[in-house]
């Protein structure tokens, strides 16, 4: 009897884990030497959590984005620079949704990378 307990404790928990996957979160991005890459971490995480209206009320989640937010990151030289915070933003009354760059509103005096008019592959 105690080995049939186990047996049905080991199914039940199989049974368990395979139906609690999990969605794969859009990850923050990175421009190294021009190219673009997943940024493995999310830096800006701590900083925006407990903002006050951050994310705004009408962002549009998804369960692959349930920060509400991508982060998008590059470096220069020796410096690491946030480029934009991409959030998309859903208007009930248009049904439309439209992507917002958020970086200024969060730091106003952040500079911009690359600069207004500069190419970037």
């Amino acid at each position: 009897m105690h080995l049939a307990m186990r047996m049905l404790l080991a199914g039940l928990l199989l049974v368990v884990a395979g139906a609690a996957g999990a969605t794969a979160q859009v990850p923050d991005r990175i421009f190294i030497k021009g190219r673009d890459y997943a940024l493995d971490t999310n830096p800006l995480e701590g900083q925006l959590r407990d903002r006050p209206g951050f994310p705004p009320e009408n962002v549009s989640r998804s369960t692959a984005n349930w920060r509400g937010y991508v982060a998008h990151w590059a470096i220069d030289g020796d410096r690491l620079l946030l480029r934009r915070v991409e959030v998309r933003l859903y208007d009930r009354q248009t049904e439309q949704e439209s992507v917002i760059d958020l970086l200024p509103e969060l730091s106003p005096r952040a500079r911009r990378w690359p600069p207004p008019g500069t190419a970037v592959r």
